[in-house]
């Protein structure tokens, strides 16, 4: 005979969480939430000025390549044997700044004689200007960058300054306005 299987038993106890096992649940998450989230916001910002640190030296390398290729000068005269070349922000800036990307347009006066056109959306907003005395062997060339990188509604602005001594070395200064701001 087969033995008639026995029904469960209806008086198990069936255990849950109990109210403070889920309060310390809730707790250790909000804990690693604020160690995680401003990490995480961190993050972000070095991602967005290594973008930034990127684009800069490429135009810096751009303007180079035109120097060299063009026997030391730039397009414009900007009286006796000076030649400069300069452009405006590009991608357009303008206040209120936001961090929304933009696209950049490689079309724009200045812009259009450097071997720079990088392609997608900037989170800055760049600009140059660049004088040379070939007769003199000087020469200046000035990169910035305009962003709010951190979203603070703050825009910070970011100057790499290059000047060819008459040694033809080049000496790199950098500013960074208002001072620690992303």
């Amino acid at each position: 005979m087969n033995p008639k299987p026995s029904a469960p038993q209806r008086n198990a106890v069936q255990r849950g969480f109990s109210l403070i096992e889920l309060m310390i649940i809730v707790a250790i998450i909000g804990i690693m939430a604020s160690i995680a989230i401003p990490s995480f916001k961190g993050a972000l910002v070095r991602a967005k000025k290594g973008e930034r640190n990127l684009l800069l030296d490429a135009i810096y390398r751009s303007i180079q390549e035109y120097y060299n290729s063009n026997n030391y000068a730039f397009p414009n005269s900007c009286g006796g044997t000076v030649t400069c070349i300069s452009t405006a922000f590009n991608p357009t800036w303008a206040p209120p700044f936001t961090s929304a990307p933009k696209l950049f347009d490689a079309t724009q006066p200045g812009w259009n004689l450097l071997a720079f056109a990088p392609e997608g959306q900037m989170r800055y907003s760049y600009n140059l200007t660049a004088t040379s005395d070939p007769n003199a062997g000087t020469g200046f060339i000035q990169v910035q960058s305009i962003g709010d990188a951190d979203q603070d509604g703050i825009a910070a602005f970011h100057s790499i300054n290059y000047t060819l001594q008459p040694n033809s070395s080049w000496t790199i200064a950098t500013s960074d306005f208002p001072p620690n701001q992303e």
